[in-house]
């Protein structure tokens, strides 16, 4: 079980909307994108041209490193 909800965008709705919606020789697709949601509710980062092969590890980096003491300062001064 998961503590976060995932997104099925059959309609294409939410991809148009963040503009990764792609298409190619007649195929529709959208482009291998993670956005990372703020506790505010903005978009803190997005990651793009995700490989899927090292993007956990590079994610979890990420936001193992906005958690550390450090970051927040550094936030707060930027």
């Amino acid at each position: 079980r998961l503590n976060f909800p995932l997104l099925s965008d059959e309609d294409h709705l939410v991809s148009r909307a963040y503009g990764v919606f792609s298409s190619f020789a007649g195929f529709s697709y959208a482009k291998r994108t993670t956005f990372v949601i703020a506790p505010d509710g903005t978009i803190g980062r997005i990651f793009t041209d995700v490989d899927p092969n090292d993007h956990a590890t590079e994610l979890l980096h990420y936001l193992n490193d906005l958690r550390s003491p450090s970051a927040s300062v550094s936030a707060s001064e930027g």
